[in-house]
Order: C-alpha cells, then sequence, then structure tokens
C-alpha cells in the first residue's frame, strides 16, 4: 500500500456494524439491527445459498452492546478515536494512493498548525518578556523612587536634627553668657559693697582717731590752766577756754 501500514483496530465499530450514526436512538438500533439480522441471519438464506454466520454475529454483538445504555456510554468514551482509526483504515484499504495523499495533507497541515503554535507561543512568550521587562522597569523605578524619598526625609531629618542642636548650642551659649554677665554684675556689685565697707570702715577710723585727738587736747588744756584764787572781794577770775585753731571738727560729727 506505497509504504502505508494501517493495522485494522481490535476493537469493532459498532455504530458502522449496524449502519447507524453515534447519535442514533434505541429505536434506530433496533430497527437496523433487525432489517440486517433479516439479511445475514442462516435460517433466512434461500436454499444453495452460502451462509453468512460472520456479518450476523458481528451485527448481534454491535446490537447487544448498543442495546444496553451502560455498555453503550462506555463505549462511548472512546469511540471518536475508534471512529477515526476505522476510517483510516477503510479507506487505505479501499485507495492507497488517495489515502496517502489525505495523510500527507494532513501532516501538512498538523506541521503548519505546529508552526502556528509555535509562532503564537514565541509572540506570546515574546509579549511577556516585554510586559515582563516592562514590570520590572516600573518596579525598578519604583524602589528608587521610594529609596530617594526615604534619602530626602533621612536628610531632612539631619537637617532638623542639625538645626535643633544648633539652636541648643546657641540657647547654651546665650544661657552661658548670661550666667558669666551675672556672674561679672555680681562680683562688680561684691566689689563695690567691699570697697564701700573699707571706706566707711575708714571713715569711722578717721572719725574715731579725730575724737581722741579733741579729748586729749580738753585734757592738755584743762591740765595747762592755773588755779586763780579769788580777789579781796572773793570773785574768781573769769576763764576763756582757748580752742585751738589747729583742731577741725568734722562735718559729720
Amino acid at each position: 500500500m506505497s509504504g502505508i501500514n494501517l493495522l485494522r483496530p481490535t476493537v469493532p465499530d459498532y455504530y458502522g456494524d449496524l449502519g447507524v450514526s453515534q447519535q442514533a436512538s434505541p429505536r434506530d438500533i433496533r430497527l437496523a439491527f433487525h432489517k440486517l439480522a433479516k439479511q445475514h441471519h442462516p435460517d433466512k438464506k434461500a436454499p444453495g445459498q452460502t451462509i453468512d454466520a460472520h456479518e450476523f454475529r458481528k451485527i448481534h454483538e454491535a446490537y447487544e452492546i448498543l442495546r444496553n445504555k451502560d455498555k453503550r456510554d462506555a463505549y462511548d468514551v472512546g469511540y471518536p478515536d475508534l471512529r477515526y482509526r476505522w476510517q483510516q483504515y477503510r479507506e487505505a484499504s479501499g485507495n492507497p494512493q488517495k489515502y496517502e495523499a489525505r495523510i500527507r495533507m494532513e501532516q501538512q497541515m498538523r506541521d503548519h498548525t505546529w508552526m502556528a503554535e509555535q509562532k503564537a507561543k514565541y509572540e506570546a512568550f515574546a509579549t511577556f518578556a516585554r510586559q515582563e521587562q516592562a514590570r520590572r522597569v516600573r518596579e525598578m523605578y519604583r524602589c528608587m523612587k521610594i529609596r530617594m524619598a526615604e534619602q530626602e526625609a533621612a536628610r531632612k531629618a539631619r537637617e532638623q536634627q542639625e538645626q535643633a542642636a544648633k539652636a541648643r548650642l546657641r540657647d547654651e551659649k546665650a544661657k552661658e553668657a548670661e550666667l558669666r554677665s551675672q556672674q561679672v554684675a555680681a562680683k562688680a556689685r561684691a566689689e563695690q559693697e567691699r570697697v564701700a565697707l573699707e571706706r566707711l570702715r575708714a571713715d569711722k577710723q578717721h572719725l574715731e582717731e579725730r575724737r581722741q585727738a579733741f579729748c586729749r587736747h580738753i585734757l592738755t588744756w584743762l591740765d595747762q590752766v592755773p588755779t586763780v584764787q579769788g580777789t579781796e572781794s572773793g570773785k574768781s577770775a573769769s576763764l576763756q577756754f582757748p580752742f585751738p585753731e589747729e583742731v577741725h571738727y568734722p562735718d559729720s560729727v
């Protein structure tokens, strides 16, 4: 068959044996079986004709499977693939050249479909790669913005801390200057008080010396005055107290 080696499927095509489609109703299956059974049943053959027991057993087996709902449901599960394989087998058995040409065409169509799928996958992958790259660029840009914002916030925080530290330093210097001014003022007042006290003590000492000098002068004058006895009339002579001109009384006395 022109290099084609297609094996006969091992599972029968029950729908094909009865000549009905997969969507046939139970009534259609029953009528098809009765029609074929009349044709292939051995008892229905005229005398002298060949007994076709194989065809009868085939349609009978198909009817027994398809009349049972559970068996039919199980058979329908894999029937699409089975029908395709039976179709290939029948076409290859009937016209090998036509079947081979169709197979080559189907192969070309599959290759074209595969190439189209691969191209679509490549384009989808390229699109995904571009989107992923764009997403990564956006993510990187977002991270950079966040990092720059954090650095800017940290810089502003440092500037605020430095300004606060400078303000505290200025306040401390101002307080120290004020304290020094107060200390200098207090020292100056203390010095002034000390000088005033020393001057007051000196004045008091000077006054005391003047008073003592005055008292000594009085006592000396009293010692030098002679005793004057009275005249015949018994009267004492008048005494004049000589104030020394060198004695100067202070204004405060």
